[in-house]
């Protein structure tokens, strides 16, 4: 994904981790889903976004995350969220501690609900050296779309993430 699919209004700089990859379909044997928990689901969406599209979406529960260059002093980071299925629990995003830069535990901020999109944070951090601090964006949500034409079978019910404002 292009590092131009995710907005910010950065008064500071962040870095991707890695450009996120999809495996691809099913790897099991006789071409059955057995393989399919090798799959991200991280993808880039040109239909949702905020304020327009594109957007990242993950397609499954789990976790998106990157790399967020901070320097000493007090840092804020949020980010908007959509979640269809409204239903708990609700996308996250976490600031993973890092005791080197005076961080010891995780900032988490969670999604207020609702099918719209929604602000998480401002997350709050302080640190105490210049470093990096990995962030997380979480699909929590455990649960197989209600509405796909899979039914039960699936897919995973998806979230959105956009507009990440460092």
């Amino acid at each position: 994904m292009p590092s131009s699919a995710v907005k910010s209004n950065c008064s500071g700089s962040f870095a991707f981790a890695a450009i996120p990859i999809s495996i691809g379909g099913p790897t099991g044997p006789g071409n059955s889903s057995l393989g399919w928990h090798m799959q991200p689901g991280v993808t880039q969406s040109a239909a949702e976004g905020f304020p327009s599209a594109p957007s990242i979406a993950l397609s499954q529960p789990g976790a998106w995350r990157f790399r967020w260059q901070v320097s000493p002093g007090t840092q804020t980071i949020s980010c908007y969220c959509k979640q269809p299925a409204n239903a708990s629990p609700y996308p996250t995003m976490v600031v993973r501690a890092n005791a080197d830069l005076g961080l010891n535990s995780d900032v988490t901020g969670t999604s207020p609900g609702g099918t719209g999109w929604v602000k998480i944070g401002p997350l709050t951090v302080v640190v105490t050296s210049p470093g990096v601090l990995w962030v997380e964006l979480r699909n929590n949500l455990k649960t197989l779309d209600p509405s796909s034409v899979r039914g039960a079978t699936g897919p995973w019910a998806i979230c959105y993430f956009d507009n990440i404002d460092i």
